[in-house]
């Protein structure tokens, strides 16, 4: 079974679809193709409300517009995943391309010097940027 993805709403001159093969396990029926798409909140909405015109630069952060769909889209989870195994372009799970861009970055565990716990934050005191353990409390510069 298939699945046909649109990289780009542009009629002319843009990319050709994606086609994801889709495999289910043998203990399990196959679901229907693209399922979780058709109880998408954003069904039948504006695509240009989530993908930005060909020659526009797309913004770090999806619009309000977009948002007022993802946010209580029941499939957001299945949404950011494609987008996430895909590299897709756009605004996919209440994601944009650079939001998505920093998750797949590679960071290091910041844990705290006095107590070893990983529940840090980070924040900016005074101009400067400090991180404050959650467990214990102890702050330090970054």
């Amino acid at each position: 079974m298939s699945l046909v993805l649109p990289l780009s709403h542009s009629v002319t001159g843009g990319p050709p679809p994606v086609v994801v093969e889709v495999f289910a396990s043998s203990a399990e029926p196959a679901p229907r193709e693209a399922d979780w798409m058709n109880r998408s909140a954003c069904r039948g909405a504006d695509p240009d409300l989530f993908i930005t015109p060909d020659g526009v630069e797309e913004p770090n952060y999806p619009s309000a517009e977009a948002l007022r769909y993802c946010n209580p889209c029941p499939v957001r989870p299945e949404c950011l995943a494609l987008a996430l195994a895909l590299g897709l372009l756009g605004v996919w799970g209440g994601t944009s391309t650079h939001q998505r861009d920093q998750l797949r970055r590679k960071q290091p565990r910041r844990s705290c010097p006095a107590c070893g716990s990983f529940d840090v934050c980070d924040y900016v005191y005074g101009g400067e940027a400090e991180q404050i353990c959650l467990a214990c409390g102890t702050n330090w510069m970054c």
